[in-house]
């Protein structure tokens, strides 16, 4: 017998044994699991969701390791915070899994949620720990072979086989693309039937308000010089090097400005490559900022240069900012969220010359209307999102309570 069916084994026997109690249909308590409010796609999307939940009267409480990071203040009213006061800067994530079991035996939620990986993996290894059992939900936001590629080989094999070993305890697993959801079922073995794919819930009435705001930059007092827009964290994923090579060739051109917001660990080397390309003085990179929209709403153009995505929230932010959209078509998402090339220009990944043509012929005119990018935003509505999600839980468990 291998580790996989001596786990499925020790299921089978607590669950005959009382330790999985039986559960209702009703959705009273929906805890989020994420690491911190660090700035970034899931810890957003965890945010947006719990407000959604809480619209619909729904208890949610949004469960993280550590209390820190700047989108702690993007929490709504209606949503309670709970602190596992676990050090992720000492420690692995994982290390977390007794703190979280105890939460679930403590507050014995009805349902768990969680997004990411190392999230994924603690979450569903703290619901085999604990003696509450709620029906576990897990999100992957990345496709699996590209994202693992990034670490060593010997954590990428451990991270690998803890996925394969774990995610089937999941009861449903929710893949953010279709992309997402194949390399689940390549990679992980997942079988299809376990997998729904849901959109991100990025647009909410709240955004839509915050691109409205003025912009206090000289850049944007000119409306005939060009501003390019790059949004995303200082990391190899998001390939700003390509975005910077392909603007050197772009202001060859046009006397255009590049504007990227987001920080992390590649800023100097970003720094070095714009000296480099003799484009420092047209290059603003400010960190982050408490609300991108409004520079995406006044951008002639909004560039993502990623390797690679789960989805690209970044793009639907953009359409909803009716600014026009240049992308990589890189595994996976983009390409689902522009329907393949209608709602936006893909270009191949690392091809600095084909970005440079598509960011030219965006800012020469050859425009997709305003209104169309709007109306293909909308399909990524949160409270639509959120309802989907939802209907999902309300499946997984009747499944469960029919077993």
């Amino acid at each position: 017998m291998n580790r996989y069916q001596g786990l499925l084994l020790f299921k089978t026997i607590l669950s005959y044994k009382g330790f999985f109690p039986a559960r209702t249909m009703s959705v009273d308590d929906i805890s989020i699991f994420i690491p911190s409010f660090s700035v970034g796609g899931a810890e957003q999307m965890a945010i947006n969701l719990s407000s959604e939940f809480a619209d619909m009267s729904v208890n949610v409480e949004l469960v993280v390791a550590r209390n820190k990071g700047g989108l702690a203040k993007k929490v709504g009213s209606n949503v309670s915070v709970e602190e596992l006061e676990f050090d992720i800067d000492k420690f692995p994530l994982p290390f977390c899994v007794r703190r979280l079991s105890q939460y679930i035996d403590d507050h014995r939620p009805d349902i768990v949620l969680s997004l990411m990986k190392h999230t994924n993996i603690t979450a569903i290894s703290a619901k085999l720990l604990a003696s509450h059992s709620p029906t576990m939900i897990v999100s992957e936001r990345n496709h699996i072979s590209r994202s693992l590629n990034q670490h060593p080989i010997h954590k990428r094999k451990t991270l690998k086989n803890l996925m394969r070993i774990l995610y089937p305890y999941a009861d449903h697993i929710i893949a953010i693309s279709e992309g997402v959801s194949k390399s689940l079922q390549d990679e992980i073995r997942v079988q299809e039937k376990k997998i729904s794919v849901i959109y991100n819930p990025v647009v909410t009435n709240k955004l839509l308000k915050k691109a409205t705001e003025p912009i206090d930059h000289h850049w944007f007092q000119n409306e005939q010089t060009p501003v390019v827009l790059g949004v995303g964290r200082l990391h190899p994923q998001k390939n700003f090097e390509t975005l910077l090579k392909a603007f050197a060739l772009v202001r060859s051109n046009i006397d255009a400005k590049l504007l990227i917001l987001g920080e992390g660990k590649e800023r100097e080397k970003l720094k070095t490559l714009a000296e480099d390309l003799g484009i420092e003085e047209y290059l603003c990179m400010p960190g982050n900022v408490d609300n991108p929209y409004k520079y995406m709403s006044q951008s002639s153009v909004f560039v993502l240069s990623s390797a690679w995505e789960g989805f690209g929230n970044v793009i639907v932010e953009a359409l909803a900012c009716e600014c026009p959209v240049v992308s990589t078509d890189c595994h996976s998402g983009p390409s689902e969220i522009l329907a393949r090339g209608e709602y936006g220009r893909l270009v191949p990944v690392r091809d600095e010359g084909r970005m440079a043509e598509a960011i030219t012929q965006t800012i020469n005119g050859d425009k997709i209307p305003d209104n169309k990018l709007k109306n293909r935003s909308m399909d990524f509505q949160s409270d639509n999102i959120a309802k989907k999600y939802l209907d999902i839980i309300s499946d997984s468990r009747s499944i469960y309570d029919e077993c």
